[in-house]
């Protein structure tokens, strides 16, 4: 997982997550094994910073692995002397064993290896996301659409919790001091229900009240967006005064 700084875009930022899922594989046996097959593809074991990293994955694993026989994924973490590292040095901050970090405690003064169990929850899968955050850009929502298909993007699709939670978590770490009124995404409100710009149903929704604005906003095009501040959704039309920025989206790193 990387984080990049793009220079062409001087008021906004890239954010690329790259995960290659591998259920099973003769040449790797052990942890040591994954590590190098992944730094062999100019990857690194992931490393888990947050709790919404951590449902995304979750989540993802659920959707993409069903049937899975085996015990689970190596991750990038370590115990050795004395305490859990990532592949890179750093600290384990954020940690999911049963029992919160009572596996410090049980691992005792020998080397463990960390990985996501299976639950009931198979096939390589790579998946890959990134973003790309404008924030001083404001526009409407239609040319904000354009500029994200003018650098081969789209606005962001938000598919589930996990995702919601995860760009939220991203938003309040890389914008501070944002003064703007919010983000576009893709939503689009017209001719009585939220469709995403690939004409898919607006399943997962984080309107304040639920899904109370999908008729509050009764027969008028509407378009969504992620609220800076409470990281809700709002709606706005196409002469609405707020000053947004937008998201773009993209699964082709």
């Amino acid at each position: 997982m990387s984080r990049i700084f793009d220079k062409a875009m001087v008021s906004g930022r890239k954010y690329c997550q790259n995960y290659l899922i591998k259920r099973q594989n003769r040449r790797v046996s052990n942890w040591e094994d994954a590590k190098f097959q992944c730094e062999r593809k100019g990857m690194s074991l992931v490393k888990i910073d947050n709790m919404e990293e951590d449902a995304f994955l979750r989540s993802f694993l659920e959707r993409e692995n069903p049937g899975f026989n085996a015990d689970g994924w190596f991750i990038g973490g370590k115990y050795s002397n004395g305490r859990w590292t990532w592949s890179d040095g750093s600290p384990m901050v954020y940690q999911n064993f049963p029992g919160s970090n009572r596996f410090n405690a049980r691992a005792q003064e020998v080397t463990n290896y960390a990985f996501i169990m299976k639950r009931d929850m198979v096939i390589a899968r790579q998946y890959c996301q990134k973003y790309v955050i404008k924030k001083h850009a404001f526009k409407s929502w239609k040319n904000a659409k354009k500029e994200c298909e003018r650098i081969g993007m789209h606005l962001v699709k938000v598919n589930h919790g996990a995702e919601d939670g995860f760009l939220r978590t991203f938003l309040r770490r890389e914008n501070p001091g944002f003064l703007a009124d919010g983000w576009y995404i893709g939503g689009k409100y017209s001719q009585g229900s939220w469709r995403w710009l690939d004409e898919s149903p607006m399943t997962y929704q984080n309107f304040p009240g639920g899904k109370r604005f999908s008729w509050n906003a009764q027969d008028v095009t509407n378009y969504a967006f992620i609220m800076q501040g409470t990281y809700q959704w709002g709606y706005v039309s196409p002469f609405g005064t707020q000053k947004l920025g937008y998201i773009c989206e993209s699964t082709k790193c």
